[in-house]
C-alpha cells in the first residue's frame, strides 16, 4: 500500500504498560465533528488514524481502553469515559443525545505525557484528568473543579468504538451493592470484521465513590435509576459529590469474571499513585536495558522515543493468570514455557525491523512472540498475515510469519 494519508504513524498518546493490552488514550475530534482532511493531501485522519488521537484536533471526545499501534485501518478504540459536569438531567440528556456531545476542548499546554502516565485538563467541563495503565486495567483521577452550581458526572459509553460503525451489540449493568459497572461489546472494526469481530469485557470499579444518582441511555434516551441497558448507541452514567475521583478499569477478552481477576491481580486495587509507580518501574526496567554514551540530549531524545514505541506493541494477549482466548475460539491458557501469549502483529511492517530489534535485546520476548506464531498454526490452521485478538485478517500479500521463524535457525 501507499500514497497520501498513508506516511501516518498511528501511535496512541496513551497511558500504557510495555506491550500491554490496555492502551488510555484520549480519542480526540474537532468541535463540529468534521471529517478533517488528513494532512492536507486529501485522507480523512478518522480512516487512518488508528490510534485516536490527532495532535491538530481541539477536542477530546472520549478516553478509550484499547487501541492498535501503527495500524492503518481503525480497529478497537472500546469502553469510552468522560467525566463531565452538568447542570441537572436535561443537561445530561442534551450531552447525550448528539455523537459526541460530552467532548471538551483542551489545550496542548496543559497535556502531560510520560511512559505509562497521561495528564489534561478538560476546559470544557474543568476537570483535571490524570490516567495510568497496567497490561489490562485502566487507572483514572479525576479532579473536579469546584462549582456548587454544577454536578459531577462520569459517563460510560459501552458502545463506543474508534470507528463509529463498528459496534455489533453491548450491554452495560450497574451494581450498586459491588461499586461496579460491567459489561461487554461485540466490534466489527476495518481489521477484527474479516474474523466476526471481537468481544471486550470489563469492569469498572469505584470503591470509594459517593453516588449521589444514576442510570442509562438507550437510543439518545435517558433511563435515570435504571440499571442495565443493551444494544449500540447505550451507556450508563454516575452522578456523585467528590471532587476527587479515582476508578479502575478491568478489561478481558475472555469473560467478565477475568476482567475481575485482571483488576485483583494486577493492581490489588491500590492507589492510583501506587499503580503508577509499578508502571513506571516496568518501563524503567526496560529502558535500562540499554547503555547510551556520547550522545546529546536531542540524540538521547529520538532514540528513547524511538524506543518507547518500539516496546508497545505486539500486544499480550493472555490474561493476569495465563488464560486467553485461542485461535479456534477455545479459552486456553498459556503455555508453562512462555512469559504471555502474543497478538496484534503487523507483521508485513515489522517482520524486517522491530521483530530483529527485539530478538537482539529481548531474546526471550521474541521466543514468546514466536511461539505466539505457532500457536495461531496450531489452533487455527495457519501461519499468520495480521493476526488481531484471536482472529486472522488475512491483510496483506506475503508470508513474513516465515522469515520470522527462519530468523532463529
Amino acid at each position: 500500500t501507499g500514497g497520501n494519508g498513508f506516511g501516518a504513524g498511528s501511535i496512541p498518546l496513551c497511558a500504557s504498560s510495555p506491550y500491554g493490552a490496555l492502551r488510555l488514550t484520549p480519542d480526540t475530534g474537532n468541535e463540529l465533528d468534521i471529517f478533517i482532511v488528513f494532512d492536507h493531501l486529501g485522507m480523512h485522519h478518522t480512516i487512518f488514524l488508528s490510534c485516536g488521537y490527532h495532535f491538530g484536533d481541539s477536542h477530546i471526545n472520549t478516553f478509550a481502553h484499547t487501541h492498535t499501534v501503527g495500524a492503518g485501518l481503525p480497529d478497537y478504540g472500546q469502553i469510552g469515559l468522560m467525566p463531565v459536569q452538568v447542570n441537572d438531567v436535561e443537561d445530561l440528556q442534551r450531552m447525550i443525545s448528539k455523537t459526541h456531545g460530552y467532548r471538551s476542548a483542551f489545550s496542548h499546554s496543559t497535556e502531560r505525557t510520560e511512559p505509562g502516565y497521561y495528564e489534561v485538563y478538560l476546559q470544557t467541563h474543568r476537570i483535571k484528568v490524570q490516567l495510568t495503565a497496567t497490561e489490562h486495567v485502566g487507572s483514572h483521577q479525576y479532579l473536579y473543579d469546584k462549582n456548587v452550581n454544577k454536578k459531577y458526572v462520569i459517563l460510560i459509553d459501552s458502545s463506543y468504538s474508534l470507528d463509529s460503525s463498528a459496534c455489533n451489540n453491548t450491554q452495560v449493568e450497574i451494581d450498586l451493592k459491588m461499586n461496579e459497572v460491567r459489561g461487554w461489546i461485540l466490534f466489527d472494526g476495518a481489521l477484527s470484521k474479516r474474523f466476526g469481530g471481537v468481544r471486550t469485557y470489563f469492569i469498572i470499579s469505584f470503591p470509594q465513590l459517593n453516588i449521589t444518582d444514576y442510570g442509562v441511555w438507550n437510543d439518545n434516551k435517558l433511563y435515570p435509576k435504571q440499571l442495565n441497558a443493551s444494544a449500540c448507541n447505550s451507556g450508563a452514567y454516575l452522578m456523585f459529590s467528590s471532587e476527587q475521583v479515582n476508578i479502575l478499569v478491568g478489561i478481558s477478552f475472555v469473560s467478565i469474571e477475568q476482567a475481575r481477576v485482571n483488576l485483583r491481580m494486577e493492581t490489588e486495587y491500590q492507589s492510583f499513585d501506587k499503580i503508577l509507580e509499578l508502571v513506571q518501574d516496568k518501563w524503567l526496567a526496560e529502558f535500562n536495558r540499554f547503555e547510551i554514551d556520547g550522545w546529546d540530549n536531542d540524540e538521547m531524545s529520538k532514540f528513547n522515543t524511538a524506543l518507547y514505541h518500539s516496546l508497545m506493541s505486539p500486544t499480550i494477549w493472555n490474561d493476569a493468570n495465563g488464560v486467553y482466548l485461542g485461535w479456534d475460539g477455545q479459552i486456553k491458557v498459556k503455555p508453562d514455557h512462555m512469559d504471555h501469549v502474543y497478538t496484534d502483529m503487523s507483521i508485513w511492517d515489522v517482520f524486517r525491523t522491530q521483530f530483529p530489534f527485539i530478538l537482539l535485546h529481548d531474546s526471550k520476548r521474541m521466543n514468546d512472540i514466536v511461539s505466539s506464531i505457532m500457536l495461531n498454526y496450531e489452533q487455527g490452521g495457519d501461519l499468520p498475515k495480521w493476526p488481531l485478538a484471536n482472529g486472522y485478517t488475512g491483510c496483506m500479500m506475503g508470508s513474513h510469519s516465515d522469515i520470522i521463524l527462519s530468523d532463529l535457525i
